[in-house]
């Protein structure tokens, strides 16, 4: 009988109250990570979508850039009546830059012409799309200004461009992003 007692003294398993208690101790500290985990995977994606913004914006001047840098010559680009559109000649083709909306047509409300487009001009005046932005990206101002220009030719031109956008997911809290770039024609 005596080895029967020491038996049952042996096999004395957990209380209610002790699993109860490390129930909720583990269960504080579950949350306390996942709390951890989701707050490091929002900071994650806020910085990915702000170097998203700013790459899409970065890529954007760069092709204005290139397209100014390479223009035998550019027309009606930062002047008064057309200051968010830049058309530019390159190896007798007429380009221009301009916003537009997700299609690539110029609206005449101008708060449906959210992105960036490339188009090409064809001798029917035709506008064929060549580029247009990220979905992502909503621009706000798509705007060139003419710099430095030398007055005898329009192959000697200097723009000043500039992009503000924001990013389209309003959650994200992404606003005026901005780019200004200047660029000469290689004639200059």
């Amino acid at each position: 009988m005596v080895a029967s007692q020491k038996n049952k003294k042996l096999k004395k398993g957990y209380s209610l109250i002790e699993i109860i208690i490390s129930l909720s101790i583990m269960g504080f500290a579950i949350t306390v990570m996942f709390s951890f985990l989701i707050l490091s995977l929002q900071v994650s994606i806020l910085s990915l979508s702000r170097s998203f913004v700013r790459e899409e914006i970065s890529n954007i001047s760069g092709l204005v850039a290139r397209d100014i840098r390479n223009a035998d010559y550019v027309i009606n680009c930062g002047d008064a009546t057309h200051p968010e559109s830049c058309e530019l000649v390159q190896n007798g083709i007429n380009y221009m830059w301009q916003k537009c909306d997700a299609n690539g047509a110029v609206n005449i409300n101008p708060d449906l012409n959210t992105r960036g487009c490339k188009f090409k001009i064809q001798p029917s005046n035709q506008k064929e799309v060549m580029f247009i932005s990220s979905q992502t990206l909503i621009i706000q101002n798509f705007e060139f200004s003419l710099g430095y220009t030398d007055s005898s030719s329009e192959a000697k031109t200097n723009i000043v461009f500039l992009v503000n956008a924001s990013h389209s997911n309003s959650n994200y809290n992404i606003k005026n992003v901005i780019r200004q770039t200047s660029v000469s024609t290689r004639n200059f």
